[in-house]
């Protein structure tokens, strides 16, 4: 009886159930562990310990570190160079290896009718600051604590002919899909950026399509992972003019002027900056914010020596506030360089406006409606370009009548202005574009080199 009402409960039976259908137990493949070491970045000693312990009770499910390794270098592309100042690799080779691997773990079959598939991707070049060793060098002119990198993010594998997309990268933000081109030890400038493109543009004339069974396939790249300064180097302007318009920061506010300015085409290429529009509309916010402690008269874009004492008193009020109310602090120098405006605090900031409202000062509405615009610059669908270049003229058009007297940054200029224009020349959604992962990347860099290197010789 008991037996009887154990097998009609309908907990039991689905443990009787999920028992017979358990899988068998089995190792893990050596791509397997692969992702398990990388994903964890587990060290060399790390591994083994876990491999050992799994061994220590029955249990043989790690492969040993030397299969992986052999995994490990399977993911390679060809034709890497490395010197003591420099790692890069060919763009064909990055590209065809890339290709080759996704179509292996897509098990995709292309034996029929010939297929035209075109891949799609974005790549870029930042610089960063990294810590340095005491090591020395023979060429006098390596730069150990300043580093360049130029990285590719695929995007999508479509059919030509159907459009049928066979893969899109879930991710395009996330540096999980960031693969390196080069990494050199040197300062970032302007002509550093113009000779980077210069010479990938020249890779890109030679780049031969991928054969892969039945097969051809193409690539089409997107250089739009760069930030602003990078993108007024290449259009060699200044970071106070506008790269699409070339108009200077003290024209941003003459609307009017605006509305018919004739445009460069050739630099909508390169999109607009995405994770830095963020901080720079944060920022605008700010500033605009510190100086409403000024009487309304003597309001003026540049302080000076009678202004100053008002507005950096307001300013030390803000941050105060800010940083009890969301935990955030902004506008604050950081050690080494730079200031505490990054990224996550921006999202913050933007996430509870109607807290930044009574802090700030800042007018609600209009606040608000920078979030809109910054959450739809961030989507990664096509947007109606139509409304978004009406919706972003009526913003434009409130901040000019309720803050004239500060001009709108560069950045915040080319969204309201320009964004349409830019998203309407670009086949992807903007959102799909941004580059954040270029720049999170650089982290990965710096831990990289820090803990997962040898520090004896360049």
């Amino acid at each position: 009886m008991q037996l009887v009402d154990c097998i009609f409960d309908s907990d039991c039976a689905k443990k009787i159930i999920n028992f017979i259908n358990k899988p068998e137990p089995r190792s893990l493949t050596c791509d397997e562990a692969l992702a398990l070491l990388i994903e964890n970045r587990l060290t060399k000693e790390k591994y083994n310990n876990l491999r050992k312990s799994a061994i220590e009770v029955g249990h043989h499910l790690y492969p040993s570190y030397e299969k992986v390794l052999e995994a490990k270098k399977a993911t390679y592309p060809s034709n890497i160079y490395v010197s003591e100042t420099i790692c890069r690799v060919p763009l064909e080779d990055l590209l065809h290896h890339t290709v080759r691997r996704l179509l292996m773990a897509l098990n995709l079959d292309f034996s029929g009718e010939n297929r035209q598939l075109k891949f799609i991707g974005k790549y870029g070049f930042d610089g960063t600051n990294t810590k340095s060793y005491k090591q020395k060098s023979d060429n006098p002119e390596a730069f150990c604590n300043s580093a360049f990198c130029t990285s590719f993010v695929p995007l999508q594998l479509v059919d030509q002919i159907t459009n049928e997309v066979y893969w899109f990268n879930p991710r395009p933000s996330s540096t999980r899909f960031c693969r390196p081109i080069k990494i050199s030890f040197e300062k970032e400038t302007a002509q550093t950026a113009r000779d980077e493109e210069t010479d990938l543009n020249k890779q890109i004339e030679v780049l031969r399509n991928f054969q892969y069974e039945n097969a051809n396939i193409s690539f089409e790249l997107h250089l739009t992972m760069i930030d602003g300064k990078v993108c007024s180097a290449l259009n060699e302007t200044s970071s106070l003019t506008c790269f699409v318009c070339e108009l200077t920061i003290s024209h941003f506010n003459d609307l009017e002027k605006l509305r018919d300015i004739p445009i460069n085409v050739n630099s909508l290429k390169y999109g607009f900056s995405i994770l830095h529009a963020h901080i720079r509309f944060m920022e605008l916010v700010l500033h605009v914010s510190y100086r409403l402690a000024v009487p309304k008269k003597k309001r003026q874009w540049k302080m000076n020596d009678k202004t100053r004492p008002i507005i950096d008193k307001k300013k030390k009020k803000i941050q105060d506030e800010l940083r009890s109310a969301l935990g955030i602090t902004v506008d604050a120098p950081t050690q080494g360089s730079g200031n505490t405006n990054d990224g996550n605090t921006a999202r913050t900031f933007f996430s509870k406006i109607d807290i930044v409202a009574k802090v700030t000062g800042f007018n609600a509405v209009l606040l608000n409606r920078f979030k809109v615009i910054l959450a739809v610059i961030s989507c990664q669908r096509k947007i109606n370009t139509s409304a978004f270049k009406e919706y972003c003229w009526n913003t434009a058009v409130m901040y000019t009548k309720l803050y004239e007297f500060y001009y709108m940054p560069t950045s915040v200029h080319v969204i309201l202005i320009h964004g349409y224009q830019i998203m309407d020349h670009l086949l992807l959604p903007i959102g799909l574009l941004s580059e954040e992962a270029q720049e999170t990347n650089n982290k990965n860099f710096k831990y990289y080199r820090q803990f997962m290197s040898r520090k004896d010789t360049r």
